[in-house]
């Protein structure tokens, strides 16, 4: 597998990759995005090569999806940020919310090696360029959860008091929740059958999060044996060796994309087009996806055969209509702060 990968990798870099002139006026590129590995990833595949080519500099601050849209958002008469990293529902809603700018082939050709579901659209217009694909799963340690788990279901088990992390509505564009209310029998916007058998769940749950860095941390650690989890995240801890398995709940789970997008009014955009058009090309792309784990929506990559979800799993994954999702988020998480986070208060 191995040798596998180092193939592919020298494929993707031995590629051909648009030169740059270095230009005469150097920018300092900012780009909003995710920190930990993902911005490890960033800075050796996409940023140095980036700089090295161009002669800019890019800069990177670190938060999640919603948080990062926020600061655009407060900054809106007076950009600061250049380049937004976001999932799909953020990006449609950054858009929507003029605070993003749509994308030109003309000026960003790169976005011509997107396969369709990587081109973020808005009618005929191009808010977002993919930069790969997941889903959700369930996530648990292999040494510590003495049965297969196959199911959404399986997560109420009594095996497992005290053992599952739940995902607020704030990660993940809310699809934990989305999905415990279809097996509930529940279809959004109307959310009480899943927030009901969330709240049935009191025994199990330990914790809730927002975000990546900390659940993967408690994950390695043994303090949360079991999450339900995006299986970009789910990687990571696999990768580095924790006994752990991901799997796909039988009853079918949410599938997600995750773009790149400009800010609207970006003080760098010609120097920030330039970067966005090199991050998504294969010879960047490419090794991102492989170190993360993920599925390239860039049509030159191969599929990387070893990522948690094939490309044929993930195409049978449901999707969820996105303005649902951002119009009644709000309320979802004040609904969950008032229904869920005290029952994890033991």
């Amino acid at each position: 597998m191995r040798k596998a990968h180092r193939g592919l990798l020298t494929a993707l870099l031995s590629a051909s990759v648009f030169g740059f002139a270095h230009t005469a006026t150097a920018a300092e590129i900012t780009m909003a995005t995710w920190g930990g590995k993902f911005g490890e990833t960033f800075q050796k595949n996409m940023i140095e090569p980036f700089e090295k080519q161009s002669g800019h500099k890019v800069k990177m601050i670190f938060g999640g999806s919603l948080s990062n849209k926020q600061q655009v958002a407060a900054q809106k008469d007076k950009p600061q940020i250049d380049v937004l990293m976001m999932a799909r529902a953020d990006a449609l809603d950054a858009f929507r919310r003029d605070l993003t700018e749509a994308l030109d082939p003309k000026e960003i050709p790169m976005l011509n090696d997107l396969t369709a579901m990587g081109k973020l659209m808005i009618g005929d217009k191009i808010v977002g360029g993919g930069l790969w694909a997941y889903g959700w799963g369930i996530l648990y340690r292999t040494d510590k959860v003495k049965f297969d788990i196959t199911s959404w279901a399986d997560l109420w088990d009594p095996r497992l008091k005290n053992s599952v992390a739940l995902p607020s509505p704030k990660y993940g564009e809310s699809m934990f929740l989305v999905a415990v209310n279809r097996i509930a029998g529940g279809k959004e916007p109307n959310m009480d059958a899943g927030f009901g058998r969330i709240q049935a769940m009191k025994d199990n749950a330990i914790l809730e999060f927002d975000g990546s860095v900390a659940v993967v941390k408690q994950f390695t650690q043994g303090e949360a044996p079991v999450v339900p989890i995006i299986s970009i995240t789910a990687s990571i801890p696999i990768g580095e060796g924790v006994p752990a398995k991901f799997v796909v709940p039988k009853e079918g789970a949410p599938g997600m994309i995750d773009v790149i997008s400009l800010v609207k009014g970006a003080p760098n955009a010609k120097a920030a087009k330039e970067f966005l058009n090199f991050a998504i090309s294969a010879p960047a792309i490419g090794p991102t996806c492989i170190t993360l784990k993920v599925n390239c929506v860039n049509s030159k990559v191969p599929e990387d055969k070893s990522v948690l979800i094939s490309n044929a799993t993930l195409q049978a994954l449901y999707a969820v209509d996105d303005v649902i999702i951002n119009d009644n988020k709000g309320a979802w998480l004040e609904r969950w702060a008032k229904d869920i986070s005290p029952i994890l208060k033991k």
